[in-house]
């Protein structure tokens, strides 16, 4: 059995949510998540992995497998992209719970969204860890990835820019984008970190 870890973050991050959300929202999210992480876990013991720890953070789940030797890039790419796999094999699924309960819509959407947030090409997302595998051995990978994570940072903090301003008044996207553009700047070291951020 897993270890699981807490952080305070991730206390933070739920505090926030129960504030915000409305009666429902924070389940139906909580649950997208957990079949995110589940996708992850299982293509993990499907490729001859194991799970040692999970991490609990303000930005997701840092999943530390148990196996004592890397995993090949492509099996190591196929883990990464598991768990927004795993949300874009249940959107139809909740899309058609839809027609009884308007939470079925919720959840697709919120399925969908955690699927493709996961899959843009940033360092520390599943669609970057993923580019990073599979130009395993080449020597400007981590590069290239830094030089994606700025450019989609850039590219969401405009819109999030406008977004926050508008009558929504929605921050996420532009505090996404600036988190993005940090993460793209400050890295000094190797995207491919001891940690399988999940």
């Amino acid at each position: 059995m897993p270890e699981i870890r807490i952080t305070p973050g991730f206390l933070l991050l739920m505090a926030v949510a129960v504030l915000v959300c409305e009666d429902g929202l924070l389940a139906c999210g909580l649950l997208a998540a957990l079949i995110h992480e589940m996708g992850h876990a299982v293509m993990l013991f499907i490729t001859g992995g194991g799970l040692a720890r999970l991490r609990l953070t303000l930005f997701g789940g840092v999943m530390e497998p148990a196996y004592p030797l890397r995993l090949s890039p492509a099996k190591e790419a196929a883990v990464c992209l598991a768990g927004p796999g795993a949300n874009l094999l249940t959107v139809p699924l909740f899309a058609l719970a839809g027609s009884r309960s308007e939470w079925g819509y919720v959840l697709a959407g919120l399925s969908l969204s955690a699927a493709l947030f996961n899959l843009l090409p940033v360092s520390g997302l599943d669609g970057g860890r993923a580019l990073l595998f599979a130009a395993a051995g080449w020597s400007g990978a981590e590069k290239m990835l830094r030089r994606l994570t700025l450019y989609t940072g850039f590219a969401l903090l405009c819109p999030g820019v406008v977004l926050a301003c508008s009558r929504f008044h929605n921050p996420t996207l532009a505090i996404f984008g600036l988190w993005a553009i940090f993460r793209a700047i400050g890295s000094d070291k190797s995207c491919e970190a001891q940690d399988f951020r999940v």
